[in-house]
């Protein structure tokens, strides 16, 4: 069973970057489709330790098939931000439904994430966009960029 993200108790998302990955090889269908959003579901969610997955509420995230011009939803226990997620709603690029994490992305400062060597790091956003998929910048702003491998900020619900 999927929860709505509204009624979980508590959404955890990663301090800084886990991994660095290529979100597809493809922008099409958006995130449901895409080859991180399986390896997180599957090989990354089963290095967790067995009391964390058993914590692990699945829900439906929003996301952008840029197929089909829609918002659509996905079922995950492990996912990365959107761009509704981190900025908000008035972004042009944002998706027209899902959670806002506003009081943890207030500024730009707020969305910058560092590697495990100190090092501030791109990271990936699972909004597609017209040239692949929506990323924070190193100066904590928002972008688009092709398919090119990013950090991965992860997120989940318990």
């Amino acid at each position: 069973k999927s929860e709505d993200w509204s009624a979980v108790n508590i959404t955890w998302i990663s301090r800084n970057i886990i991994t660095k990955r290529q979100i597809s090889s493809t922008k099409e269908h958006g995130w449901k489709a895409t080859e991180l959003r399986t390896w997180l579901q599957n090989d990354f969610y089963d290095t967790l330790p067995i009391d964390l997955q058993k914590a692990i509420v699945k829900v439906r995230k929003s996301y952008r098939d840029i197929t089909s011009g829609s918002t659509s939803v996905s079922d995950d226990n492990i996912w990365i931000p959107s761009v509704r997620e981190v900025v908000g709603a008035n972004s042009v690029l944002s998706e027209n439904s899902g959670a806002i994490y506003d009081n943890y992305f207030p500024t730009k400062e707020s969305r910058i994430k560092y590697n495990s060597d100190g090092t501030i790091e791109e990271w990936q956003l699972r909004t597609a966009t017209s040239v692949g998929f929506a990323f924070v910048t190193v100066s904590g702003t928002v972008s688009q960029a092709g398919l090119v491998k990013k950090g991965i900020v992860i997120g989940f619900c318990t």
